[in-house]
């Protein structure tokens, strides 16, 4: 195969050096491979309602239970 390199002809010389590549572990991956995070959080929400603050009661959205909104009187 390593003689085939300089072959005439420019197809023989690319399937030789692929095989050559290939068995020296350089190759191209067999499947195409996806990945997806779909964890995202949040950092703010922006509310576009139009209602004013006083409209509409507080809601606190965390992953710590107990958590409390800044401003809350409890």
């Amino acid at each position: 195969m390593v003689e085939l390199l300089e072959a005439p002809s420019s197809a023989v010389q690319h399937d030789s050096a692929k095989f050559l590549l290939g068995v020296a572990g350089v190759k191209p991956a067999s499947d195409a491979q996806v990945s997806v995070n779909i964890d995202l959080k949040a950092g703010f929400v922006i509310d576009l309602s139009g209602r004013s603050p006083s409209e509409r009661p507080m809601k606190v959205v965390s992953p710590q239970p107990g958590a409390v909104a800044v401003g809350d009187k409890s």
